[in-house]
């Protein structure tokens, strides 16, 4: 025993690796929606990526760990290889592609490697993983009450709640503020789930406290008023309606229980509704959308007059754009079964090459068709087999043993696959705190039996 402790570290030494990396993982996933952040997202990402690739590899369970990749991987690495050729071979602009493969591909495949990374040094301890879980609650809390705080104040002081637009947050856009509502409101609602349904807790916080963030979380949504944040929100909170009704034990208490779920949700669903005044004009602005041959605002809504509704009134413009990005996507994938290389603006280099023209637009604003214009459809079949294959491979674990991080990355996978269809989110920190999740949680799903069993 005492020749063992001279040659490796000592146990004391790989506790404070682990929490000394927790801290640092903390402060990544903080920081990483903030922009002006890069030098800071970089040495972070470098300390993370040292700390628990060495943890990991010191790791009893490393071997254990690394046979359970399986299919997911297999598909991961496929979409990899493939994005590399088609940039090399079939893209009409190799040099971009290459450069977007190495700064957003690569990215995601560190924050992959970190993830699965700090999954395997956390081993089986039931306190290890909660506090993982716990610190990026912390991450996302801090986010969504920013935004709360900052809405209520102005309204103290204006005496009404303030325009959509006003909501800021720490992030860019109301979409990046969004996507951190909803991974907190689904860790949240994962969390509500396991206490209901098995009596078991992952997260270390009380019952008050655990419905307060929900109905911060709640309000984060209505000032955001994001429509398509919202529509995945309600299915995926039905989701884990779902299972309540099929899983819970607490006889008597479930419809109740149920019921007041299904009311909250309800009201959110009326409230946010309500209050985003864009749903008025939305079935009008349809056909004038979609007639994208007699109208170019599509293509530069800087360069080109928006149109008008018959009645006169002006388009709605997000719903205008999307509808109108999507038909010429569409048309675009068609023309290029192969992709024209993966990129965040794939979109906009397929509309600039098509029409001669400087497109004022990036990407569609709709994640499925931007990576199928960029990757070909061999490109988005192998990467939504990767999803798939997620999917399946949590639902099953949750099958086998109620484990809450297996909930968990399903409920993660289906947001981020949802979103995709109405979002631009395969880019950027959104991509690489998707992929975090999907390694950390891929790695916590087997051995929770252990601990299940253990709570009693």
């Amino acid at each position: 025993m005492q020749a063992h402790a001279a040659v490796g570290p000592c146990e004391e030494q790989m506790k404070y690796l682990q929490y000394m990396g927790l801290l640092l993982v903390g402060l990544l996933f903080f920081i990483w929606p903030i922009p002006h952040t890069i030098t800071a997202r970089g040495i972070l990402t470098c300390l993370c990526l040292a700390v628990f690739v060495y943890v990991a590899s010191r790791s009893e369970s490393l071997g254990e760990s690394l046979r359970k990749f399986g299919l997911p991987f297999v598909l991961y690495m496929l979409f990899t290889l493939w994005i590399v050729l088609q940039a090399l071979f079939i893209s009409a602009e190799t040099a971009w592609a290459l450069k977007e493969i190495t700064g957003q591909w690569g990215n995601g495949f560190i924050a992959l490697c970190i993830g699965l990374s700090v999954g395997i040094s956390m081993g089986k301890s039931g306190v290890l993983r909660s506090n993982v879980l716990q610190i990026l609650l912390l991450a996302l809390v801090v986010h969504v009450l920013y935004i709360d705080f900052d809405q209520i104040i102005k309204f103290i002081k204006a005496g009404q709640f303030p325009q959509r637009l006003s909501a800021r947050g720490l992030t860019e856009g109301l979409d990046k503020i969004n996507y951190l509502s909803s991974y907190l409101l689904l860790i949240l609602g994962t969390e509500v789930f396991c206490r209901a349904a098995y009596k078991r807790r992952m997260l270390a916080i009380g019952n008050i406290a655990l419905a307060s963030l929900i109905l911060a979380t709640f309000l984060s949504f209505y000032f955001e008023e994001t429509r398509n944040g919202t529509i995945v929100m309600v299915v995926l909170l039905a989701v884990i309606v779902g299972l309540l009704l099929k899983e819970a034990k607490f006889s008597m208490r479930k419809p109740v229980a149920v019921l007041l779920v299904l009311a909250v949700i309800a009201s959110f669903v009326y409230i946010s509704v309500k209050a985003d005044q864009r749903w008025k004009t939305f079935e009008e602005t349809v056909p004038v959308a979609l007639d994208t041959e007699h109208n170019r605002a599509w293509i530069d809504p800087s360069k080109y007059p928006l149109p008008r509704l018959p009645s006169g009134d002006p388009v709605e413009v997000s719903a205008f754009l999307r509808i109108a990005w999507l038909k010429e996507g569409i048309i675009l994938a068609m023309e290029h079964p192969l992709g024209v290389g993966f990129g965040r603006n794939a979109f906009g280099h397929g509309i600039k090459n098509k029409y001669n023209e400087e497109s004022g637009v990036a990407h569609s604003h709709n994640g499925i068709l931007d990576l199928t214009i960029g990757t070909g459809f061999p490109g988005i079949s192998l990467w939504c087999g990767f999803l798939v294959s997620l999917m399946f491979a949590s639902a099953r674990q949750f099958r086998i043993n109620g484990s809450s991080a297996a909930l968990l990355l399903f409920l993660v996978v289906a947001n981020f696959a949802l979103r995709m269809a109405a979002d631009s989110i395969m880019r950027d920190h959104m991509l690489q705190q998707f992929m975090f999740l999907v390694g950390l949680l891929y790695m916590f799903m087997p051995g929770e039996q252990i601990e299940r069993t253990t709570d009693g």
